[in-house]
C-alpha cells in the first residue's frame, strides 16, 4: 500500500473513531408521569383506599424548594398508590422521592416498592418531621413494573418528587454523528479496495 493510501485509511479510521468520542450525553429519560404533582392533581397515578389524600401547594416555610410548588399529602387509613411503567429487563434504575412524616408522636406507616419488592418500609415509626430525600438502584425483573407506595396514619404524610430513571443508559448518536461514521468506514472500504486493485495490477504486470 502506497503512502498516500496508507495516510487515507489512517485519517479515515480516526474520523469513525472520533465520531464515537464525540457522541453527545443524552439526558435521562424520567419514566415517572407527574412525579411531582405539578399538575395539582394525582394525573397519572392510581390512588386507591380509604384514608384522606390531596395534592397541596407548597407556599408554607418549610417546605424543601426542590419540591417545587405542589406535594401530595395522605392521613388515616391506608392510602396505595401505584403507577406501572414499562421496563427493560434486566435494566438498572434509579428510584426516588421525598418523603416526611408530622413531627407528632403518633405512630405512621409508610412503604415504597418497585416491582414488588420492597426498598423502604417504615413501621410504627413516629414521624420528625423532616423532609428526607430518598434514593435507591433497583433493577426490573418484567417489562411492566409497578412502582408503588403506601400510607396509614393520624397524623398527615407528605410526599413529592417521585422519580425513576435508568442508570447508565447508552447514548444514542446524533444523525449527525452517524453520518460522519458512516463516511469514516466508507474511506477505509475504499482505500482498501484501491489497494487490492493496485497490488493485482503489480502481480499482472510482473508475470
Amino acid at each position: 500500500m502506497g503512502v498516500f493510501h496508507m495516510r487515507k485509511v489512517v485519517l479515515a479510521v480516526a474520523l469513525a473513531g472520533a465520531a464515537f468520542a464525540v457522541v453527545p450525553a443524552q439526558a435521562a429519560v424520567e419514566l415517572i408521569t407527574n412525579g411531582g404533582f405539578e399538575t395539582g392533581t394525582f394525573s397519572g397515578w392510581t390512588i386507591t383506599g380509604s384514608g384522606s389524600s390531596g395534592v397541596a401547594s407548597n407556599s408554607g416555610t418549610g417546605v424543601p424548594a426542590l419540591m417545587q410548588n405542589y406535594r401530595a399529602f395522605f392521613n388515616g387509613a391506608t392510602v396505595n398508590l401505584y403507577q406501572d411503567i414499562a421496563t427493560t429487563i434486566g435494566q438498572t434504575y434509579t428510584f426516588g422521592f421525598t418523603q416526611e412524616m408530622d413531627g407528632s408522636s403518633t405512630v405512621d406507616t409508610f412503604t415504597a416498592s418497585f416491582g414488588g419488592n420492597t426498598v423502604l418500609s417504615l413501621s410504627n415509626t413516629a414521624g420528625n418531621g423532616i423532609f428526607n430525600v430518598r434514593s435507591y438502584s433497583v433493577t426490573a425483573t418484567s417489562a411492566l413494573t409497578r412502582v408503588a407506595f403506601s400510607f396509614a396514619g393520624n397524623n398527615f404524610q407528605n410526599f413529592d418528587n417521585v422519580t425513576l430513571q435508568a442508570s447508565g443508559a447508552a447514548p444514542v448518536p446524533e444523525p449527525a454523528t452517524w453520518a460522519m461514521m458512516i463516511g469514516g468506514f466508507g474511506l477505509v472500504g475504499g482505500a482498501l479496495r484501491r489497494h487490492r486493485r493496485s497490488d493485482r495490477s503489480a502481480a499482472l504486470s510482473s508475470i
